[in-house]
């Protein structure tokens, strides 16, 4: 459990600082991932944060008490009676909005999260191809991703539609809703690890090299690259943002590299 959220992990879950086995009640970390509609999420990263003056949760409000002013995010409940207006959206709370909660490291005596800030997530601007993962819920005859409503009817008919289950989806964004044209299942050993960071650990010879904790592997002509700029600039130090997919043994087998200056 995490800030109230049950996490669960799995093969492609990408530790930094830390192992699963070392985790221990206490430590303080940052969790990314994707969650379902019992609100476990599922880990794409873990990292150990060591110390920090804040805690961060993103995710929907439900049981909004506008009188009390506490809503929660899955199992944690947050109070918001203190929190300064300026620090607060402009418009009224309500459930089903999806924000980003910061609040203090303690808790009050009653097990509420004591908010310092609230930002509703930034809308999403219309796009003619887009590409979304995470865990497809449904909700009557709505569904979404993420937060993000998606319209499913543009789907041949017959598509079975892989509820509660992790998917990318393809598409549109139309005035802030996804309608997907295509839409498949994602096993864990086919979930996409995407890492920001330097590269050490480079070796030529075995075609591997290590960004902030994960190792991957490069094959040259099978990733995105131009003029053989990989080759040349793929070396110890590099800062790179760097795609791939889960290969045996925890390699990751790189799909893009790209060199940041």
């Amino acid at each position: 459990m995490v800030f109230g959220q049950t996490v669960k992990v799995n093969a492609a879950t990408v530790f930094e600082g830390i192992t699963f086995n070392s985790i221990v009640a206490g430590d303080i970390l940052e969790v990314h991932g994707f969650a379902d509609s019992t609100g476990v999420v599922t880990a794409s990263r873990i990292e150990n944060e060591g110390q920090t003056s804040e805690f961060k949760l993103r995710g929907v409000i439900s049981n909004h008490d506008a009188v009390a002013r506490t809503f929660r995010i899955g199992a944690a409940v947050f109070n918001y009676s203190s929190t300064p207006t300026d620090r607060l959206p402009s418009g009224p709370l309500a459930n089903g909005l999806f924000v980003r909660v910061r609040t203090t490291t303690l808790a009050n005596p009653g097990g509420q999260w004591l908010v310092t800030r609230i930002e509703l997530r930034s809308p999403i601007d219309d796009c003619d191809e887009s590409e979304v993962e995470g865990i497809l819920l449904q909700s009557g005859t709505s569904f979404s991703i993420n937060g993000l409503p998606i319209d499913v009817s543009r789907l041949p008919p017959g598509t079975v539609l892989p509820v509660n289950q992790r998917v990318e989806a393809e598409g549109a964004i139309v005035n802030g809703v996804l309608v997907v044209s295509k839409i498949e299942r994602e096993d864990d050993d086919q979930a996409e690890v995407d890492v920001r960071g330097t590269v050490s650990a480079f070796n030529a010879a075995s075609q591997t090299f290590v960004v902030r904790g994960v190792t991957f592997h490069y094959t040259l002509g099978s990733i995105r690259e131009e003029d053989g700029t990989i080759a040349a600039n793929l070396t110890n130090g590099a800062a790179i943002r760097v795609k791939g997919r889960l290969a045996s043994g925890g390699t990751v087998e790189a799909t893009e590299i790209d060199f940041r200056p």
